[in-house]
């Protein structure tokens, strides 16, 4: 389109490029609106009206918390985006009210999906798997163990995976925010709890000699151990 060599607002009518069309002129409102590329680096400069006459558009807040989204292709071609996110914005703690967008956080998509595969195949499938397994220990007892273990071990992996593509994809952006949503705080305190199960599991007491039933109530070094175990799988399977 002859008017994309500079920044327009648009009506975002559906998710195929056909619908998504500039507003008419006397709506384009954006002031000083220009693009420069440099160095494979594309820049859009311009300013933009807090409050509008159009009704149909939000209200920016000067003084509060604004929430925007974001889509970043890769080739001047209008089309499908690459990369999409969303972020919060202060505009009552901004010393200029112009706000800049080259610091958003660059989301591959592509990652967050291998991220979102990976950890469900660790927790909608190999741990509640591991956890099944000793449940119904009795119906496999000579080989139920085995499938505990692998179970547990492959949630682990699974887990590690999907905790360090979130990382490293996080650190990707310009300011990356770590552990700033309850998301990743959960993702961080299940990467512990599932690091301590399978370690824990490495490391349980010898069996003793006469076996006493005591219930719930631990009376021995194994006997804590498996009630430990044990509690810590029922969070694992029923906290994510």
């Amino acid at each position: 389109h002859e008017d994309f060599d500079r920044p327009l607002k648009f009506k975002l009518g559906a998710k195929n490029v056909g619908e998504i069309t500039p507003l008419p002129d006397a709506q384009q409102t954006l002031l000083n609106a220009e693009i420069t590329q440099k160095n494979r680096i594309t820049t859009l400069t311009f300013k933009k009206l807090l409050s509008e006459d159009n009704t149909d558009e939000l209200e920016i807040s000067a003084d509060g918390m604004n929430n925007f989204i974001y889509a970043v292709g890769t080739s001047n071609t209008f089309g499908y985006h690459q990369f999409r996110g969303s972020f919060k914005l202060d505009l009552s703690s901004c010393n200029s009210p112009i706000a800049s967008s080259r610091h958003l956080p660059h989301k591959s998509k592509a990652a967050w999906v291998a991220h979102g595969v990976v950890a469900t195949l660790a927790w909608a499938v190999a741990i509640p798997a591991a956890v099944t397994t000793a449940w119904f220990r009795t119906i496999v007892p000579q080989t139920w163990i085995y499938i505990h273990v692998f179970c547990n071990v492959a949630g682990f992996f699974l887990t590690l995976i999907a905790f360090i593509i979130a990382v490293t994809t996080m650190s990707l952006s310009n300011e990356p925010a770590h552990f700033s949503d309850p998301h990743h705080i959960v993702g961080l305190v299940l990467m512990l709890f599932v690091t301590f199960q399978v370690m824990n599991g490495f490391f349980r007491p010898p069996v003793e000699q006469k076996k006493i039933d005591y219930g719930w109530i631990p009376h021995t070094a194994r006997g804590a151990w498996h009630l430990l175990h044990r509690v810590m799988g029922i969070i694992l399977v029923t906290v994510p």
